[in-house]
């Protein structure tokens, strides 16, 4: 008798378990109307679009042909928007960076908190920690023993990088209602 309880509580944990892990990366929307991230850094951060670097239809060096580009750094904290023409990518693009912090959780080379999740045109990496070993982030190069607050994410074609490097509790709090405003996972 006890056999044929065990299967039912096994399916029930793994579902729990599937619907934590895909329900983390789906939970925001692709941001597709650049104005949305404008407004946002505008309201929260206090960065006019005026002091963002902007860039419309051009190619990466790559090849990856991007309809829209924001750039802004407000101190310690750094906001990148990139609208890619084609949603792989905009996911190979997050891949590299997932890449990266999968190496740093699997190795331990972080203290804190690192979350990552990645699936088809979705995928997150939330962050708050120190990083005891380098890494690169969109726009930045993190040295060892920096401590790193915020996220990369990754929904369609759609590639957002919103983070605070050796940032001030204000700094983290900035980046921490940023996300909030866009709808996005937050440490």
């Amino acid at each position: 008798m006890k056999k044929t309880h065990i299967l039912p509580v096994l399916a029930l944990a793994s579902a729990v378990m599937f619907s934590f892990t895909g329900c983390f990366a789906s939970n925001f929307r692709a941001i597709d109307d650049e104005d949305d991230f404008y407004d946002a850094l505008d309201d929260v951060a206090g960065i006019d679009e005026d002091e963002t670097l902007s860039l419309k239809n051009f190619e990466f060096t790559d090849g990856d042909d991007v309809e829209y580009y924001i750039r802004a750094v407000d101190g310690d904290n750094y906001y990148v928007y990139v609208r890619f023409e084609d949603d792989d990518d905009a996911m190979d693009w997050f891949d590299d960076y997932y890449q990266s912090f999968d190496y740093t959780r699997e190795e331990k080379e972080y203290k804190g908190t690192l979350a990552i999740s990645e699936r088809k045109t979705i995928g997150s990496a939330v962050f708050d920690c120190k990083i005891t070993y380098g890494m690169a982030l969109p726009e930045n190069y993190v040295e060892s023993d920096a401590e790193i607050y915020g996220g990369v994410y990754v929904k369609d074609n759609c590639f957002i990088a919103v983070y605070s490097k050796d940032g001030s509790k204000r700094d983290k709090e900035k980046i921490k209602n940023f996300l909030k405003a866009i709808g996005y996972p937050k440490p």
